[in-house]
């Protein structure tokens, strides 16, 4: 335990400057969202806590980080708690440690680096607790008398690629298949359609197709309810910052489909690690006849299974019916709550559990839609639990 050392980053300046360590471990850790990466972390502390207390938890060992967690103060003073960078916009924190390194020993000068924070309660999420690093955190928590509560948020839809084009596509409804022949016929009637595919750009390119990306975005209901990346204040900037960076690493990929060459539909998504996220989708409904959302998924879908490159595709958001559809297996998210060893601490989490279970029992609903996330309808294709 000597040697490892808990180092705390307190600016976005500072987690620039440690970035070559965070990120090689990022690397080596089971997280393959880019997001998780220093510069997109320090990117969204600047836009959306430019002001609040950052704290940057590291253990270091051997010169190397070993584990990692970013933290930013939330809520309304003075009941400030400890929040992921993450929100409706973007989700750029998650906890990174080394399969390699002795997690038990790793996690304890984490743990223990928490339970000194001046923030009363942690509130992560969304997490996916039940992946082997979330799993590992919670000893570590113990071993410092600090209480926690897991709260199930949903599920998160994957296509695991190993299956053949044709395999995977027998597992779909017979009404999906039929729909997606029947669009595709009639879009090709009416004339010639492409998928296009961007993945290595060349100057100005990025913010060029990224602009096109979200004027169709724009075009959808999100513009009439103003929001639409173009409608709203700030974040078409800050998306475009990230679109750059993620090019600069070769992790971004900007998809359209084309009807006689024009985009009717888009993709803004992003792939590392053997694993694409799928982070925003939009179509232009002058051309709603032809499905082109559905017609742009599928298409990109038989890419992957077929390009050898990409293992899984990540919705990177709740599953609903229009994601089940495609996904062949899940992963649960939910709402880590920590309370510090302190008592008033521990009676502000007893105090959250108990509200959350009362919430839960207040609802008009199937239980298992309420704790497990499930869908209200059941997924039209067999899906399976992920092993994270």
């Amino acid at each position: 335990m000597a040697d490892f050392k808990l180092i705390q980053l307190r600016s976005a300046a500072d987690l620039r400057a440690a970035a070559p360590h965070w990120d090689e471990l990022w690397y080596r850790s089971d997280v393959s969202a880019p997001t998780a990466r220093a510069e997109l972390i320090a990117q969204w502390i600047e836009q959306f806590a430019p002001r609040a207390a950052f704290r940057g938890l590291a253990v270091e060992h051997g010169g190397n980080f070993v584990a990692a967690l970013p933290l930013v103060a939330g809520g309304v003073r003075p009941f400030r708690i400890g929040n992921l960078p993450a929100n409706a916009w973007g989700l750029c924190g998650d906890l990174l440690s080394d399969p390699q390194a002795n997690l038990q020993d790793a996690l304890q000068p984490l743990a223990e680096g928490l339970n000194g924070l001046s923030w009363p309660l942690l509130r992560l999420a969304p997490v996916a607790y039940a992946s082997k690093r979330w799993q590992l955190l919670l000893p570590a928590l113990r071993q410092c008398s600090m209480t926690w509560h897991v709260t199930p948020i949903g599920q998160v839809g994957q296509v695991v690629t190993q299956a053949t084009w044709r395999e995977y596509e027998s597992l779909w409804s017979g009404n999906h298949r039929r729909h997606l022949r029947k669009a595709r016929k009639r879009a090709e009637r009416a004339g010639q359609l492409t998928l296009d595919i961007h993945r290595e750009f060349l100057p100005g390119q990025v913010e060029r197709l990224f602009r096109l990306a979200c004027e169709i975005e724009d075009q959808s209901w999100k513009g009439r309810a103003g929001t639409s990346l173009m409608r709203s204040p700030g974040m078409f900037d800050w998306h475009l910052r990230q679109a750059q960076r993620l090019a600069d690493w070769g992790q971004l990929q900007l998809s359209f489909l084309r009807h006689e060459g024009k985009a009717i539909a888009c993709e803004y998504g992003y792939r590392a690690k053997g694993t694409y996220y799928s982070a925003k989708v939009g179509y232009d409904p002058a051309y709603a006849h032809f499905s082109p959302g559905q017609l742009l998924r599928a298409m990109l879908l038989e890419r992957f299974h077929n390009d050898g490159e990409t293992a899984r595709v990540d919705f990177w958001g709740p599953l609903t019916s229009a994601t089940a559809k495609w996904s062949t297996q899940t992963y649960p998210v939910g709402r880590i709550t920590i309370a510090p060893n302190r008592i008033p601490s521990r009676l502000m989490l007893a105090g959250a559990a108990a509200c959350e279970r009362f919430r839960v029992r207040g609802r008009v609903a199937r239980p298992e839609s309420i704790i497990a996330g499930a869908p209200r309808k059941p997924a039209p294709m067999p899906i399976a639990r992920a092993e994270l």
